[in-house]
């Protein structure tokens, strides 16, 4: 059933938007201005509304810009700021490292209805898992031949959706979704997801999804028996990937079942599925803080490995996917703070102070990223983050930064204090009653005061997602911006 979210103001008019979401959160869009320079807002479905989004030169910009307008109203409430530009750079930066592999989008990464899309406007397709995430990108004009039911183990109702709406391609990895298949969806066209060694990855999937390799042989015989076409095969190497070549030993192990179909008489597959595990750090050519390689690294595994297993001129007739989550969302979110509560530690004699904050959300909202993706968020002082980027930008000068420090994005002591700060450690608290809703703990930083704001970089992949309201905690407020460079 469609739920209605908070009324979005277009030119001073307000109007209903109804979209197929789950969970309702106020949102706000900037415009008007052009879609990436061409002068038109991107055309998402004829009955989508589709108000423009405000261009800014930069990120600094649209993140000053929105947390400004912000940290003025009442409520002081959380912010998340979703950048279409930042976005856009990682599409295009797809495109330049893997020209021949079609991003099949993850839709459960994020499923912010902008993101999709703008996504469906670039030209991706989409990684769905149940009837809810298809009927979300139907809706935005995705045809059904640009989706994958990614999914190894369906409901029969989603199963049978998927057969109503046409979307055929489809994952399994094991007899009994055969039998299912054909029993409600004859007509699918089936790709069958490999067990790949995911031992160089943080997040192992083998554990719940993957055919090892001696099921391979009697999958691939059922299907003949029940009549089910398979078209191809997929695999998933795991997120939080720190071997590049967990990739090459992938494709490689599907070149070897290509190989097999063959021999068992199978008409010939046409469907390379490379699955996820793309790092989502938008820094070109730069590995990660905890050590992930850039995907410029993983890019050049893959085009080598296709190349020996898949070359163009003997399987130009095989269509290479991928489906990246993390890849394309991570930048595509920047998350606010504000500190509403503070509370001094005992410490011995001269140790470094020690403080508990508490902040207006946590792991039970945006930071649930923690819990499920292993993730360590780092927060910044926003006014300090913001006047950085802004003099990176040439924007300010560098004497001036503190001067022209916003006032409401600092607490009253904390601005009166600002050019010395004292480095303490701090343990930031989300706002439930959860003794468990942390964010981070001993954290080095300058002290913080009641009233300050904190940023929290690359907060769009599984954040928002998850998110909830346990203990009648509001969702932070959305924004949206489109940056023309980082």
């Amino acid at each position: 059933m469609h739920k209605v979210i908070p009324s979005v103001r277009v030119y001073g008019k307000s109007v209903n938007q109804s979209i197929n979401l789950s969970i309702k959160r106020s949102v706000r869009l900037y415009h008007p201005t052009a879609f990436r320079g061409r002068g038109v807002a991107p055309t998402i479905s004829n009955h989508s509304i589709k108000p423009s989004i405000k261009s800014f030169d930069s990120q600094s910009v649209l993140l000053n810009d929105a947390l400004t307008n912000q940290s003025i109203k009442p409520e002081r409430k959380a912010l998340l700021v979703n950048d279409l530009g930042a976005l856009a750079r990682q599409y295009d930066r797809w495109s330049v490292n893997l020209p021949n592999v079609k991003p099949f989008y993850a839709v459960k990464c994020n499923p912010d209805t902008q993101l999709l899309g703008a996504l469906h406007h670039h030209g991706a397709g989409f990684d769905v898992a149940s009837a809810a995430e298809m009927a979300a990108v139907i809706k935005l004009g995705a045809k059904p031949e640009d989706i994958i039911f990614a999914n190894p183990i369906k409901s029969i109702v989603d199963l049978q959706y998927a057969a109503k709406v046409g979307v055929r391609k489809m994952t399994f990895d094991n007899a009994d979704e055969l039998y299912k298949i054909k029993e409600y969806f004859p007509n699918a066209l089936c790709v069958l997801r490999l067990l790949p060694d995911d031992s160089g990855s943080l997040m192992k999937f083998g554990s719940k999804f993957g055919a090892p390799a001696e099921h391979v042989k009697p999958l691939l015989k059922l299907a003949q028996e029940l009549d089910l076409s398979v078209i191809g095969t997929s695999f998933h190497i795991g997120s939080g990937c720190y071997d590049t070549e967990s990739y090459a030993k992938a494709i490689a192990l599907c070149r070897s079942v290509f190989d097999t179909a063959a021999e068992l008489g199978m008409p010939r597959f046409t469907l390379l599925d490379l699955g996820g595990g793309y790092p989502g750090n938008p820094a070109m050519n730069q590995d990660s803080a905890d050590g992930v390689p850039a995907f410029e690294k993983f890019a050049t595994v893959i085009r080598t490995a296709l190349a020996d297993h898949f070359p163009a001129r003997s399987h130009g007739d095989v269509s290479i996917i991928g489906e990246p989550g993390r890849y394309m969302a991570t930048a595509f979110s920047t998350l606010f703070v504000y500190v509403q509560g503070k509370r001094e530690q005992p410490v011995a004699a001269g140790s470094k102070r020690r403080f508990l904050y508490y902040v207006n959300d946590g792991v039970y909202g945006s930071f649930n990223c923690i819990m499920f993706d292993h993730a360590k968020p780092a927060p910044k002082l926003a006014s300090k983050f913001l006047n950085e980027k802004l003099t990176e930008d040439g924007l300010l000068q560098t004497a001036e930064r503190m001067a022209v420090a916003q006032p409401q994005l600092m607490g009253a002591r904390g601005l009166h204090s600002s050019a010395a700060r004292e480095e303490c450690l701090g343990t930031h608290f989300g706002p439930t009653c959860d003794s468990m809703d942390v964010i981070v703990t001993d954290y080095p930083m300058e002290e913080l005061f009641v009233g300050d704001w904190l940023a929290f970089e690359n907060m769009g992949a599984y954040t928002s997602a998850a998110a909830s309201q346990f203990n009648g905690m509001p969702l932070p407020d959305v924004v949206y911006g489109r940056s023309k460079k980082p």
